[in-house]
């Protein structure tokens, strides 16, 4: 995704920004599809679902959602 000045910017975040609020447990995403790729979420530990979703994050981010 493109912010506002041109920078590009990933919409896949290591964490919640202060406030957000999420509304569905984990357990009800099983697939999630990015320009990137598709991953199988269901029945995976929640470090495998991050690995996972890591893997189909944009590659100029991926190495920042690892760290």
């Amino acid at each position: 995704m493109t912010g506002k000045n041109g920078q590009l910017k990933s919409r896949i975040v290591p964490a919640l920004t202060q406030g957000s609020i999420a509304t569905d447990p984990r357990s009800a995403a099983y697939y999630l599809v990015m320009e990137y790729g598709m991953v199988n979420l269901k029945g995976a530990s929640t470090w495998e679902r991050a690995e996972k979703i890591i893997s189909i994050a944009h590659p100029d981010f991926r190495e920042e959602l690892i760290g």
